[in-house]
């Protein structure tokens, strides 16, 4: 049997709407998969620690921000995602 990996990812909101077509487009074609690399950084914010390959990933939730201007809060978008199989790539040099 196939098992798969979860894993959800958060961000602030930005200009850009990446994560909304890729679910919309695998809502069309549930077929689609796509490849992906999360990049874990340092305190720094520029040293690389590790590198996750993630392949054969599906969207599985979407979450929206909270629509209320009140609370002055930083809009978070959160996805969860499967991903088939998962790869750790060392940063160069070590």
């Amino acid at each position: 049997a196939t098992t798969f990996g979860t894993l959800t990812l958060k961000r602030g909101m930005t200009t850009s709407f990446d994560l909304w077509n890729w679910f919309n487009q695998t809502l069309l074609d549930p077929r689609l998969r796509a490849e992906t690399k999360v990049v874990v950084y340092a305190a720094d914010g520029a040293t690389v620690r590790a590198i996750f390959l993630l392949k054969r990933c599906l969207p599985l939730k979407l979450k929206a921000p909270p629509l209320n201007a009140r609370d002055g809060m930083v809009a978070i978008e959160e996805m969860q995602i499967a991903y088939e199989a998962l790869e750790l790539q060392p940063p160069e040099g070590t």
